[in-house]
């Protein structure tokens, strides 16, 4: 994560700059490209648990995805 956007998705799911995203929904991705396939076909109002690495320790949080601007 190289950037959260104050009262953001991002910032309300309680995800940090610095934040490496692991998994979505349990199921590993590794890459931009590999989160991005996750994600863009789902709609807005779903939620996605994102898997992350914070400091070296895992961690999960619970997005709420909306339409991008």
């Amino acid at each position: 994560v190289v950037h959260v956007e104050d009262d953001g998705v991002a910032e309300r799911a309680g995800l940090f700059e610095g934040d490496v995203i692991v998994a979505v929904d349990g199921t590993r991705v590794s890459s931009t490209l590999d989160y991005a396939f996750r994600v863009l076909d789902r709609a807005p109002g779903e939620t996605v648990v994102l898997g992350v690495t914070r400091a070296g320790a895992p961690h999960e949080v619970t997005l709420v995805l909306r339409q991008s601007p």
